[in-house]
């Protein structure tokens, strides 16, 4: 009894130490920003905090929660209409620089805790149910890479626009499932998807310059890359998918 006693104690102790800098909830989704303290960047520490948000806040559909390290750097969105020059110089700067940087995206009750060390290292783990960025698709896996969530051009109207990526060919029929499928979870937001086929959302000025949760790599030539991607939204009650 003592020793479970100073286990919670302990717990307590190392989850007050951290600084929320956001906690906010908008049409059943919650975002919340915890500045991890010094040392506690670990992946147990880690987890232990993203379940006990979950815990707390078991009324949110969509959750958020982003941690800092102590040696970390928020991921850098893009500006509209960068080139590509412009874009590989910040790329290649904000691949060599240490970031302590971790994520936790739940959705309709599944959960998963993405972890970007100080060395490069990433880690991943299952906080609650299945993964949620891990989808099948009539046989094919579509792996939700970033979520950027936003406001239309509509007035009061919320969106979130997923960047997906699939070993697969690029499929309308697919697409059109993948947006059903993530528009019945997150009801409260209008959803878009872009898929490709790598990494490399250069030309999208919502994704950010690097990802901290994709591997380091060699990142095509101006010549090489094409921006050639599907989109898939709704269009007045139906969902329409096209390839640029």
């Amino acid at each position: 009894m003592k020793s479970s006693l100073i286990f919670l104690l302990a717990v307590s102790t190392s989850l007050s130490a951290d600084a929320v800098l956001e906690d906010r909830f908008v049409d059943e989704a919650q975002f919340k920003s915890i500045s991890v303290s010094p040392g506690l960047f670990t992946d147990e520490h880690l987890e232990e905090v993203a379940r006990a948000s979950l815990k707390a806040n078991t009324y949110a559909k969509v959750a958020r929660v982003k941690f800092y390290g102590e040696h970390s750097g928020a991921p850098l969105p893009q500006i509209d209409h960068v080139d590509y020059a412009s874009w590989r110089r910040i790329y290649d700067q904000a691949a060599r620089t240490p970031n302590e940087f971790a994520e936790m995206i739940a959705i309709a009750g599944n959960a998963v805790l993405r972890v970007h060390h100080k060395d490069g290292s990433l880690s991943r783990r299952i906080v609650a149910g299945a993964d949620p960025l891990l989808m099948p698709i009539n046989g094919n896996t579509y792996e939700l890479l970033n979520l950027s969530f936003g406001e239309d051009s509509r007035p009061g109207s919320r969106v979130v626009r997923v960047f997906t990526k699939t070993g697969s060919a690029l499929s309308e029929t697919d697409g059109a499932e993948l947006l059903r499928k993530l528009q019945a979870d997150i009801p409260s937001r209008e959803v878009f998807i872009v898929v490709r086929q790598d990494d490399w959302f250069i030309a999208e000025p919502e994704y950010p310059y690097a990802n901290p949760f994709t591997p380091v790599g060699m990142p095509p030539s101006a010549d090489a890359h094409r921006p050639v991607a599907l989109r898939c939204g709704r269009e007045s009650a139906s969902v329409s998918c096209r390839l640029y």
